[in-house]
């Protein structure tokens, strides 16, 4: 220690255990304290020491102190870090404080170092954790300026702010980011598609959902999984393409994977929707065959796509299925009126809402204005 080449180098590598020390108890003030009291005259502080610091106050919310120790850095002329920065945007972001966290983050452009990619998908990450879904939006313009390399950590929080968020415009959104990913060869997994997919279909955009479903496997070469076809499903039933849903569901089997629920209960809606109540009979006793067990849900799809149908004895027979199954409710039993309205079959209907009322259900408007109908 006596050697003056030697002192200053020891004595920062003492500091920064202690700055580190400090940092995992969230001693922030000691870590403050620590600089303007350790510090030899032939000691100079270098931006690793700074860099501890700034995120000891990061981590205790102290971001009015960090951000004075990054000017501090700069003012001594050190050249701060992507760490430097991405400490205190992080813990702004988790404070709430959207505005200074991208403040922060032009600043860095601006000043340099330029964020990397690591940089711009923790803080898209970050936004995506705390709901705060049309900045990651705006981060990922940012990064198409900037041209810094997307991967999937930072397009997968993208995605699911498309998905989460409501409107066409979410959806078109979602569409461009495809078009990026495709045409700038980013880095993509299912996840990436599967949001992508989900946010088209909360809109109703089938063709776009099927066109991405499509992208997935012959231009990302991404095997798509049960959850891939279950929302590709549900777009073709909202968009009432019942024979794409259909395709959908006999090519998940040919992938070997094993109809789900969720699946099922979207394949017998679109054929509903698509008044093909034979197709989803047919449908229905092949699924059960499989042993996959139905919920009110399935049996409600079914239910709408007899009653559309005008098949008012499979109707009935379904109801009482359903009953067996304790997954019968109100909707079930209007359903079953209104098949038996079209049919005129207004004593079995009475008898139907006598059943519903001791089962508990009380009849609502929808249910009586049917069996009043069926006495017409």
């Amino acid at each position: 220690l006596k050697h003056p080449a030697f002192f200053p180098q020891l004595v920062g590598m003492e500091l920064t255990e202690k700055l580190v020390a400090f940092r995992e108890q969230l001693l922030w003030s000691k870590a403050c304290q620590a600089l303007s009291t350790l510090q030899p005259k032939r000691l100079k502080f270098s931006v690793v020491h700074y860099n501890v610091i700034i995120s000891t106050c990061s981590k205790a919310i102290q971001q009015s102190n960090a951000l004075a120790l990054l000017n501090m850095l700069e003012h001594q002329g050190l050249e701060a870090q992507s760490f430097t920065y991405d400490s205190l945007i992080g813990s702004y972001v988790s404070s709430g404080i959207w505005e200074s966290s991208l403040s922060l983050l032009h600043r860095a452009l601006r000043l340099g170092p330029k964020p990397d990619a690591f940089s711009f998908s923790n803080a898209v990450n970050v936004f995506a954790q705390n709901n705060q879904w049309q900045y990651p939006l705006d981060l990922l313009d940012v990064m198409l300026f900037h041209s810094i390399a997307i991967s999937c950590v930072a397009c997968n929080p993208v995605a699911l702010a498309c998905e989460k968020g409501s409107g066409s415009r979410m959806w078109q959104i979602a569409s461009f980011l495809l078009f990026q990913i495709y045409y700038r060869v980013w880095e993509t997994d299912a996840l990436t598609f599967n949001t992508m997919i989900s946010a088209c279909e909360k809109t109703s955009q089938w063709l776009e959902a099927l066109i991405s479903l499509n992208n997935m496997v012959q231009l990302a070469k991404h095997e798509p999984n049960i959850v891939t076809f279950n929302v590709s499903i549900s777009a073709c039933g909202k968009g009432k393409r019942w024979l794409q849903a259909l395709c959908l569901l006999q090519a998940a089997t040919q992938n070997g994977l094993r109809q789900d629920l969720l699946g099922a209960n979207a394949g017998l809606s679109s054929l509903g929707k698509g008044q093909q109540w034979w197709r989803a009979v047919h449908l229905f006793r092949v699924l059960q065959q499989e042993a996959l067990q139905f919920d009110h849900v399935s049996h409600n799809s079914l239910l709408s796509a007899l009653e559309k149908g005008g098949e008012w004895r499979l109707t009935l027979w379904l109801l009482a299925h359903s009953q067996q199954a304790k997954s019968a409710d109100l909707l079930a039993c209007s359903a079953s009126i209104s098949a038996l309205e079209h049919a005129s079959r207004w004593e079995q209907a009475w008898c139907l809402i006598g059943e519903a009322r001791q089962e508990g259900f009380r009849p609502d408007l929808i249910l009586c204005s049917a069996a009043v109908s069926a006495c017409e």
